[in-house]
This record gives structure tokens, sequence and C-alpha cells, in this order.
């Protein structure tokens, strides 16, 4: 996405607090997919992204209920 969003992508980059570049753009690309300039455009790969990202969560969840009821039931 950087090739195709240069300028945004820098704009992600930025990092007021010191941490590493990676770290900051991984923020504040999430921050954007919520409520920023990639949850306003239409592209595929994006979509695809945020779908993804859904089900990893959803999945994580399921993965920790899991544990915790095997936990439990012994």
């Amino acid at each position: 996405m950087s090739e195709k969003y240069p300028e945004e992508w820098k704009k992600l980059e930025n990092n007021r607090m010191g941490g590493s570049a990676w770290s900051a753009a991984t923020a504040n690309f999430n921050e954007s997919l919520k409520s920023g300039f990639f949850s306003t455009i239409n592209d595929a790969k994006i979509d695809q992204f945020a779908k993804f990202k859904s089900f990893n969560l959803a999945l994580m969840g399921l993965v920790i209920f899991a544990q915790l009821l095997l936990a439990f039931l012994q």
C-alpha cells in the first residue's frame, strides 16, 4: 500500500513518541481503517485486510474462550 498511497503512508509513519516507525505505522494504519483516510477509499486490498483483521480477532477470541473453558473443566 505504501507504493499506491505514498503520501498517506508517510503520514502513518509519523511518530511523536520516539518508538519504531513500523509500530507507529501499524497503530496509525489501524486507526485509519476505523475512521481515517483508508476507511474512506474503495480498495480491494484494504477491504481484504480489514476482513482478515476481523476474522483474526474472532479466531483469537475463540481460542481464548476454548482455553478458559478447558482450564475450568479440569
